[in-house]
């Protein structure tokens, strides 16, 4: 989902972000703005540069590639 700020993109929520900076703690999802489980890095002047799933990269790779890209992804 995106977010925005004044009309502008400002970043993307995704699922993976509200599973691990919000139920993994033990939280719910109503309990925390958004600018706090967003991935706010994704969107560069207003535009979105980059969002890739990591379904994308299971599609794409071997089991050993996408378990050792997955174990990379920060929590």
């Amino acid at each position: 989902m995106p977010v925005t700020q004044n009309g502008r993109l400002t970043g993307m929520v995704t699922d993976c972000d509200i599973a691990t900076r919000v139920v993994a703690v033990g939280k719910s999802p109503q309990s925390k703005p958004v600018h706090e489980v967003a991935s706010m890095d994704l969107a560069k002047d207003g535009q979105l540069v980059a969002v890739v799933a990591q379904a994308d990269v299971a599609r794409q790779g071997n089991d050993k590639q996408t378990g050792q890209v997955v174990r990379q992804i920060p929590e």
